[in-house]
């Protein structure tokens, strides 16, 4: 008869660790996903990955999509790339650079291609 009596409590109890397990889920996704894939840095964000889509036509302005993130890109955007380099294609590794929004899209200040692992975004002061 006891058992019975603390079923509503014990399903109380429940139903609180599984809302404080979902409470703590909310606060620390959205920091691990910053850590784990990007840096914040006083200048902005910065993260690496590969180029999965571009804007239909020529132009490469407009919404790019870089390992999953939609980048921004607009004609402030600096697309670095040196002297006989591929043009930044479907498949490029590339550095951005840029401010990271709620929504978890990136406007992009700079697009590095990154043959080799060598960024040449240069950061403030390192001429």
């Amino acid at each position: 008869m006891k058992a019975k009596q603390n079923q509503p409590r014990l399903r109380h109890i429940g139903t609180l660790v599984v809302f404080m397990a979902l409470a703590l889920a909310v606060v620390l996704l959205p920091v691990s996903r910053l850590s784990a894939e990007g840096t914040e840095t006083s200048e902005g964000y910065e993260f690496h990955g590969v180029v999965q889509g571009l804007p239909a036509g020529t132009s490469q302005i407009g919404d790019w999509t870089v390992s999953g993130k939609i980048i921004h890109v607009s004609l402030a955007t600096l697309l670095a790339k040196e002297t006989g380099d591929p043009a930044i294609g479907i498949g490029s590794a590339v550095d951005v650079k840029g401010v990271l929004q709620a929504d978890g899209s990136i406007i992009a200040s700079a697009i590095d291609s990154d043959i080799g692992g060598n960024s040449d975004i240069q950061q403030e002061g390192e001429n």
